[in-house]
C-alpha cells in the first residue's frame, strides 16, 4: 500500500473578511510494483476531511468541520512520489471556531486503493488558536 508521509496543516487568517485560507500538504509515495499496477489501471483515492479535536472518546468525539474535493491517482503526470497540496480561501472563522476559548484543528488523510478497498490515514499536526 502507497504510504502518505510530510503531512502538514497550515491555517492562514483574514481577519477583516472573517475567512481563513487551510492548507493541507503531504506526499503520497508510490512502490516501483504500485507504479507498474497504476499503468495497467490501478486507481486510488485521496480524500481529507479536517476536524476540530476533543476528548475523541464516544462521549466527546471530535467535530468534524469540512473536507476537499478527492484526488486521483495515477494522475495526468504520474510519479513515484507526489506532492499533493489541498487550498481552501472560503473557510469561515466560525467553522474553526469549535469549541470555547482555545480550538485545536487537525486534518486526517486516508488514501483508498479503489480496486481492494484497503486504506491508509495519516493525521496533520495540530493548529491551535482562539478562532
Amino acid at each position: 500500500m502507497p504510504t502518505i508521509s510530510n503531512a502538514r496543516l497550515a491555517i492562514q487568517l483574514n481577519l477583516p473578511g472573517s475567512k481563513a485560507k487551510v492548507d493541507v500538504t503531504c506526499e503520497v509515495r508510490f512502490s516501483r510494483l504500485e507504479m507498474f499496477l497504476m499503468q495497467n489501471g490501478q486507481r486510488y483515492r485521496l480524500d481529507c476531511k479536517v476536524w476540530g479535536e476533543d476528548l475523541g472518546w464516544w462521549l466527546n468525539p471530535d467535530d468534524f468541520l469540512f473536507s476537499y474535493n478527492s484526488v486521483f491517482f495515477p494522475d495526468a503526470s504520474p510519479a513515484a512520489i507526489e506532492r499533493v497540496t489541498l487550498s481552501r480561501s472560503d473557510i469561515s472563522m466560525s467553522t474553526l471556531n469549535e469549541d470555547i476559548g482555545t480550538d485545536e484543528i487537525y486534518a486526517e488523510l486516508t488514501l483508498k486503493n479503489l480496486e481492494s478497498g484497503a486504506t491508509t490515514k495519516k493525521r496533520t499536526n495540530v493548529v491551535t488558536h482562539k478562532f
